[in-house]
């Protein structure tokens, strides 16, 4: 969208590009809350990119399905520090190349998960190294424009997608909430309907009824 543009009956500005993140446990609703995001954006005309985990030099589909995340064990700690220092050599180049010239050009990059979720659940990942090597090198990341944390009632969740043990499940909500604090994030609740939590996420990220597209950026980063 390169020009002003009218939505529902009101005048609206193109924004710069954004890079957001989505964390959360499976079942929290990242996929549908990510679709809704996204059929926003492509109704208002603005461009927008998908990628899971990582930035690729090109636009990826949805990731492969995972039914037990933690059903092989962790790699050994050498075997570890070769595999987040590979992605740290892949995320930069990727993000230089896609991520900085799209936001120029007023796209938006969204992340389903990205390397700060291995923070919150190192078994997934089969970390099997030092978790202050994983934080040190999440430090080194490049960082998106904001990190959107989807979060819930344990047992609701674990009734959508009981992937992990109820006990695991809380631990990683409680991971994921602090992060979120830490780091400014979007903390949503996800226990509404679809719908509703993502009519709700949309003003948060500048996307409301009547907002300016490109202004608003603190809204980016609004903590529950």
């Amino acid at each position: 969208m390169s020009a002003e543009a009218v939505i529902d009956g009101v005048q609206v500005r193109p924004a710069r590009g954004r890079a957001i993140a989505f964390l959360g446990p499976d079942g929290s609703g990242k996929s549908t809350v990510i679709a809704g995001l996204r059929a926003e954006l492509t109704r208002r005309g603005i461009t927008h990119q998908y990628h899971h985990l990582q930035v690729k030099l090109r636009t990826s589909g949805p990731g492969r399905m995972v039914t037990d995340p933690h059903a092989r064990p962790p790699r050994g700690m050498l075997m570890s520090i070769a595999k987040i220092a590979l992605f740290w050599l892949k995320a930069w180049p990727a993000w230089l190349l896609v991520v900085s010239p799209a936001r120029r050009r007023g796209e938006w990059i969204i992340l389903d998960r990205c390397f700060t979720d291995l923070l919150c659940d190192t078994r997934r990942y089969r970390y099997g190294g030092p978790l202050w090597l994983a934080r040190a090198v999440d430090r080194l990341m490049p960082r998106p424009d904001a990190l959107v944390v989807l979060h819930g009632p344990a047992e609701l969740i674990h009734a959508r997608k009981a992937e992990v043990a109820l006990d695991e499940l809380a631990r990683q909500l409680e991971a994921y909430r602090a992060l979120g604090a830490a780091r400014g994030a979007c903390i949503v609740d996800v226990s509404p309907e679809p719908a509703a939590v993502i009519a709700g996420l949309l003003p948060r990220l500048g996307l409301g009824l009547g907002q300016v597209l490109g202004q608003g950026d603190a809204a980016l980063v609004e903590s529950a």
